[in-house]
């Protein structure tokens, strides 16, 4: 039986004091982000789901390298691949390609492209930071003024945790104001027809040149992936070119072009890539984060905050325990 002495008391509620401060530390010190990441990622791991069979990634594969040509192809290309999506029905296509240069090869295909982009009505293009030169200074990469005028627009920025693992994604970003919704999140919204968010991205559209700041995101989600890279259905870039049959299948979805042949694009480690040892593309990271906001499977993240008061409280409901109970807490010298 444990008796509880007036220095007992004050003993023991300098030991409580200290160790509710320290759980209320942990979370802020980053000790427990760590511990967080590895079981995030062994659920993520083990659990996945089917793909949304309205999402199609067109994929700039080997074989349309070879059908084409080397890369970059003429912007009449991709010109031509939009009017026949165009022409295909109704569908809603993210070009997750930056065309933040005019063609220098073809100066009229910008012309073709931006007519197609127009003509199709449902296009998003990519924007991102980028710093530049040796000044350092943050400026926004967006598509050219032809293209980007006809255009909704879509940040393509990624955030990898410390070890380098995209478990993350902002749904909202940009220069001094998160303005632009992600790439996946622009997709789907040209779909569901958001009004409020299309309002949102209109407007920042109409801005003009880009200013010089700092990128900043809000809206921080973590992205349970429906499964390893290659999980979501391909087809070829050259097949939507020259296959009608291939055409007819791309009614009514969710279509992302963009990189897929090897050395080619943006690659990521992801919780799901140790699967099959392969990092995912840009384009597939894209169909991710469009899947789990049409299927509402978004995972929010608990602040520092919020995880600080809980673990204190936790702790504090034990430790109460012990005291009505009258539990030798561990055998501690200063409560016999």
């Amino acid at each position: 039986m444990i008796v509880w002495s007036s220095s007992n008391r004050l003993a023991y509620g300098i030991c409580v004091a200290i160790l509710l401060v320290v759980v209320g530390f942990l979370p802020f010190a980053g000790f427990l982000q760590r511990v967080d990441a590895v079981f995030y990622d062994g659920i993520t791991a083990l659990q996945s789901h089917t793909p949304d069979d309205r999402i199609v990634i067109v994929a700039i594969d080997e074989t349309s390298l070879r059908v084409l040509g080397r890369w970059p192809w003429s912007r009449r290309v991709h010109a031509e691949l939009i009017e026949r999506l165009a022409g295909s029905g109704k569908n809603v296509v993210a070009l997750d390609l930056l065309f933040s240069e005019p063609d220098y090869n073809d100066p009229d295909a910008d012309q073709y492209l931006s007519e197609a982009i127009a003509k199709h009505g449902n296009v998003v293009l990519p924007v991102a930071p980028a710093v530049r030169g040796d000044s350092k200074l943050l400026y926004l990469n967006e598509p050219i003024q032809p293209l980007r005028a006809h255009a909704t627009l879509g940040h393509v920025d990624v955030e990898l945790d410390l070890d380098g693992i995209a478990r993350r994604a902002f749904l909202m970003a940009g220069i001094d104001t998160p303005v632009w919704p992600a790439l996946g999140f622009a997709l789907i919204e040209r779909m569901e027809n958001f009004s409020v968010l299309q309002q949102k991205v209109s407007q920042a559209a109409m801005g003009g040149d880009a200013i010089q700041g700092r990128w900043v995101r809000s809206n921080e989600v973590l992205v349970p992936y429906a499964g390893p890279p290659g999980t979501y259905p391909q087809v070829s870039y050259a097949q939507v070119l020259y296959d009608d049959g291939i055409l007819e299948t791309l009614e009514n979805k969710l279509i992302i072009v963009g990189m897929a042949a090897m050395g080619m694009g943006t690659r990521f480690a992801t919780p799901v890539s140790p699967i099959n040892r392969q990092p995912m593309s840009g384009v597939e990271w894209q169909a991710n984060i469009a899947d789990v906001l049409l299927n509402n499977r978004v995972v929010y993240p608990v602040t520092s905050s919020i995880y600080a008061v809980f673990s204190v409280l936790w702790v504090a409901l034990s430790l109460l325990a012990v005291r009505v109970l009258k539990i030798d807490f561990l055998a501690f010298p200063l409560l016999i």
